[in-house]
């Protein structure tokens, strides 16, 4: 872990959160630091966000060392819906959920045995990820469970299924309760 790295861990605990990643992104005078936080129960709040920018801002100020290369902004938030998976933390508390990798090297290469021969040159899956251990993932690919060690995965990010947010949501159309709403709706239109 980076200097900079355990300073923002310790102003995310003292403010209830956890530290789920930071990066730089852009360059020269674009410069800014993202960091992600995220809590147990992954609701974060602008509260929590504007409590670690804030006590953040603190120390980054005071030592200007910590950051070399002139300006930058620095922007707090969750992770998002599609949290990037970049640590092998990530992926292990993504297990169970749909994730997408982008590999160093074809699916062929890491598992000739694979049977679906359409993905033998692939280098991007999504499925779900079954487990993880020292080694690598296990990722179920079109119902193959497929074996990734960690030198194979360049990267990865966690998958929104939109499609079951679809699905719930017409659900809660057919609801009488919500009929009457929709008409009122209409007549208010009108």
């Amino acid at each position: 872990m980076t200097k900079l790295e355990t300073i923002a861990s310790d102003v995310c605990a003292r403010q209830s959160v956890e530290l789920y990643d930071l990066e730089f992104v852009g360059t020269g005078q674009g410069r800014t630091l993202q960091i992600f936080i995220s809590k147990p129960d992954g609701k974060i709040g602008i509260e929590d966000c504007s409590n670690v920018s804030k006590g953040l801002n603190e120390i980054l100020d005071a030592d200007e060392a910590l950051i070399p290369g002139g300006p930058y902004s620095l922007e707090v938030s969750s992770p998002g819906l599609e949290r990037p998976l970049r640590r092998p933390s990530h992926f292990e508390g993504a297990v169970g959920e749909t994730a997408w990798v982008k590999l160093t090297r074809s699916l062929g290469e890491i598992a000739p045995e694979f049977p679906v021969t359409t993905l033998r040159n692939a280098k991007q899956l999504t499925g779900k990820l079954l487990a993880t251990n020292t080694e690598g993932v296990e990722l179920d690919v079109e119902g193959t469970p497929t074996r990734i060690v960690w030198s194979d995965i360049d990267k990865g990010k966690t998958v929104f299924d939109f499609d079951a947010l679809d699905t719930k949501s017409e659900g809660a159309k057919a609801n009488p309760k919500n009929k009457k709403n929709k008409d009122h709706k209409k007549k208010v239109g009108h």
